[in-house]
């Protein structure tokens, strides 16, 4: 009886505890949008779910964006200089809501002549800002970026649960107390 009280117990808990399990891009709906001169002016709008390969690929303003896991990848195709304006850049954001918030971009990798956009997020959107690049770049040149979001949580019982639990687990304790006991004899020959 003890072992069964055991595994109710056990059962309950991993019912009520939820493991937080690393969030990603993979399988969200991301939207692109390249905005100019401002951060309210989107030039090109595009929509897709993360999975294998390049996900954006923005010919008429010579980006490419290519997200996986918890990290992207953002290739200028062209090459060149960038327009001195307030925002000349990239913004991703979750399009469902459903993706966990964003707590941290850190650049990775990559840029031309040790510049790179300005970056910042936040918790739904990624902004990447090229009006500081002065540099001519090379066609080609990628920037890689790192991302972390807020660990998933795991759902709380409502109060109703927990007296449901609690009374189960009284009823099981007031059987295993009112349970006549048993007398073991050993004869020995």
């Amino acid at each position: 009886m003890t072992k069964t009280l055991l595994l109710a117990a056990a059962g309950a808990l991993s019912l009520i505890s939820a493991s937080a399990s690393a969030q990603n891009f993979d399988g969200h709906s991301i939207r692109y949008q390249f905005r100019f001169p401002d951060t309210t002016t989107a030039v090109t709008t595009l929509n897709a779910v993360v999975g294998a390969g390049v996900e954006f690929n923005d010919a008429a303003n010579f980006y490419t964006v290519d997200l996986s896991g918890s990290s992207f990848v953002v290739t200028d195709l062209y090459g060149g200089g960038n327009s001195q304006t307030a925002f000349n850049g990239i913004v991703l954001s979750d399009i469902t809501n459903n993706l966990a918030s964003i707590t941290g971009v850190t650049f990775a990798s990559g840029g031309f002549a040790g510049e790179r956009p300005v970056l910042s997020f936040d918790a739904n959107n990624i902004f990447l800002n090229f009006a500081n690049i002065t540099q001519t770049t090379l066609p080609g040149t990628q920037y890689r970026y790192n991302v972390t979001f807020a660990a998933a949580t795991g759902a709380v019982p409502e109060p109703a649960t927990w007296a449901m639990m609690l009374m189960g687990f009284g009823a099981v304790g007031f059987a295993m107390r009112r349970r006549q006991s048993v007398a073991t004899r050993i004869r020995f020959a």
